[in-house]
């Protein structure tokens, strides 16, 4: 009878340690896995901001491109662009433009030119 009891309790020890264990392992998994998603919202919060302000600046330039191709003096500013992208250059006086490909250049006798 003693022993019979000394057993059932030996096997009561080994279920509970049974039951234990995994909780423990599960409860540190759960645990460990919410640090990280939350590390992850931590940082995509972050990545917003940046995108946010990365899409103001993107949409204020495009305001400012769309006011240009709508005005009248649209030319002015692509000869300021050429200017800065060192296409266009000055001799006496008169601008003189120069572009990577010829696109409708007038030649010597008064033809176009593809």
């Amino acid at each position: 009878m003693i022993q019979n009891l000394k057993n059932s309790m030996k096997r009561s020890k080994y279920l509970r340690l049974l039951l234990v264990v995994p909780m423990v392992v599960l409860f540190l998994y759960c645990s460990v896995t919410l640090v990280n998603q939350s590390a992850d919202i931590s940082r995509m919060q972050k990545q917003k901001q940046t995108l946010t302000a990365q899409l103001a600046s993107v949409q204020q330039e495009n305001a400012r491109l769309e006011e240009v191709v709508g005005a009248d003096n649209k030319d002015d500013y692509i000869e300021q662009k050429a200017r800065e992208k060192g296409y266009v250059k000055r001799r006496r006086d008169r601008v003189l433009r120069h572009f990577r490909y010829g696109i409708n250049r007038t030649n010597t006798r008064g033809q176009q030119s593809g």
